[in-house]
């Protein structure tokens, strides 16, 4: 009886120091909700708006991989230079070179790359592109029998001192594959 339990100890303990199943390609594509805000004396932005964000990585070794970070949130800016408040609507894309670490159901991703703006009706906005960082981080909630994830995850981002710097912190569910 003895034996038997040490034999079952010793199986159990070498299964889980196996490292996960090696991938190639590694993609995480999700939606969530940003707060953003903008750094500008003219214009105004603190709301809540959607967001989408894709990663695709290729796998150095099973827990590490490098890759390209996309991202984009929708939201409204507030013009303060006229009284009538002018309300646009505006795209902030991100787009990137990523590490990420995966450790079974959680994953960190930091990122370096750039931002740009668009915002049609206010035309001194968004002309050029800024350096942007960010990380994100998520955790899986559910894993399917192929052990593809669906996770909660947590993002932030922000830009240089650019034409309008702009910070991003998002919160949404991703499918990881």
């Amino acid at each position: 009886m003895r034996l038997a339990f040490i034999v079952l100890f010793v199986t159990v303990a070498a299964a889980h120091a196996e490292p996960p199943p090696s991938k190639v390609v590694s993609l995480t594509a999700g939606a969530g909700f940003a707060l953003n805000q903008l750094d500008s004396q003219d214009l105004y932005d603190s709301n809540v708006s959607p967001s989408l964000r894709l990663d695709v990585a290729w796998h150095a070794t099973p827990r590490l991989a490098f890759g390209i970070h996309s991202g984009i949130v929708l939201a409204h800016i507030v013009d303060l230079t006229r009284n009538d408040e002018d309300v646009s609507y505006y795209l902030a894309f991100e787009l990137g070179a990523t590490a990420q670490i995966e450790l079974d159901r959680l994953w960190l991703a930091p990122w370096i790359g750039a931002s740009k703006m668009s915002a049609p009706s206010l035309y001194t906005f968004g002309d050029d592109a800024s350096l942007a960082y960010g990380f994100a981080a998520g955790y899986g909630v559910y894993t399917t029998s192929d052990r593809h994830y669906v996770d909660l995850f947590a993002s932030a981002m922000r830009t240089s001192k650019g034409t309008t710097p702009f910070m991003s912190f998002t919160l949404g569910v991703d499918f990881r594959f």
